[in-house]
């Protein structure tokens, strides 16, 4: 009984350890996954972080624009009533309009790289992830050996100790002069 016990423990370990390699290769292969998508998810967001901030300084320029027509209409009444454009109050009206406009403009433009700024943090976080990922694969690589060695180490231990078992019913057997298990010639 014994000693088909240290045989079905022997077999038992190896292909627990054959187990423990192919779960290893498993978890790297998920783990170099997510790092992919970690990775693309970061790219994404550094090519959204560009966008955002094309846009706002798109929007910063169709504001200055805008401020650029409505001056130009501000001149052009003046101008038609007869009133001087370049002095006094109508001038005082296109500064204002001018300066007005361009703290809107700058504000757009900021809000663009604020929105980008963010992106980026977000694109940040992804890069940290892939690398976590791709630690995690290396470490479940690494590690795969290491559970397959051990699951042997105690399968072959606890085999010995029910080999030495079936051992000491053969010598028991041999000194009582009974029969000996099937397995007494292993010994």
């Amino acid at each position: 009984m014994a000693f088909s016990a240290g045989v079905a423990t022997l077999i038992s370990a190896g292909v627990g350890a054959y187990s423990a390699v192919q779960q290893g290769a498993t978890a790297a292969a998920q783990a170099e996954t997510q790092a992919a998508i970690a990775r693309q998810n970061q790219q994404l967001a550094l090519d959204q972080a560009g966008a955002q901030r094309r846009e706002g300084y798109d929007a910063m320029t169709r504001k200055r624009q805008e401020v650029a027509e409505i001056v130009a209409r501000q001149r052009a009444v003046g101008g038609a009533s007869g009133a001087r454009v370049d002095t006094g109050g109508l001038l005082d009206l296109n500064m204002d309009a001018r300066e007005r406009g361009e703290v809107d403009a700058q504000a757009l433009f900021q809000v663009g790289h604020d929105n980008a700024w963010n992106t980026e943090i977000q694109a940040w976080n992804y890069a940290n992830q892939a690398a976590a990922y791709s630690n995690q694969a290396k470490n479940a690589r690494n590690n795969r050996w290491w559970n397959a060695g051990t699951t042997l180490i105690g399968g072959v231990a606890a085999a010995g100790s029910m080999f030495g078992q079936a051992g000491d019913l053969v010598k028991s057997a041999r000194k009582t002069g009974t029969d000996l298990p099937w397995y007494g010639g292993f010994y």
